[in-house]
């Protein structure tokens, strides 16, 4: 990778059929909608490499307040929206199963999301975003 979003890179990725795996993923391994930090869909976790991804733009930043996702100030967050972050080498990133609810809860345009846990912090972090989109 130089210099390439990591959703774009996620698209070079031919190996599976990764939307017939999971229907967020349209281009790649990463699911994807807007490719423009509108959505919130894309987000990942920053497990290592965080060096080699470019810095957070304030665009980024301002979308991930917006999504609720609450960041460590610096340049270098573990959250990053994968159509912005640049990446000029190796980095490791988790893509959460809840990945693109919680954007699409705040703009209210998703009626009701069930997701099947895998983990009990995988559920009980599924009954924080409920709890913070409908007040519960």
């Amino acid at each position: 990778m130089n210099e390439q979003e990591i959703a774009g890179a996620s698209a070079l990725d031919r190996s599976k059929d990764w939307h017939a795996q999971d229907e967020r993923c349209w281009e790649g391994v990463v699911p994807v909608e807007c490719t423009s930090a509108a959505c919130g869909t894309c987000w990942v976790g920053v497990i290592g490499g965080e060096e080699k991804l470019s810095p957070v733009t304030p665009r980024e930043q301002r979308a991930m307040k917006v999504f609720g996702y609450n960041q460590p100030e610096g340049d270098k967050p573990f959250i990053r929206l994968a159509c912005q972050a640049k990446a000029t080498g190796d980095a490791t990133i988790v893509i959460p199963p809840w990945n693109a609810v919680f954007g699409k809860k705040v703009y209210g345009n998703v009626e009701d999301v069930e997701l099947e846990p895998n983990t009990t912090s995988a559920k009980r972090l599924r009954e924080v975003i409920k709890s913070a989109t409908t007040g519960e």
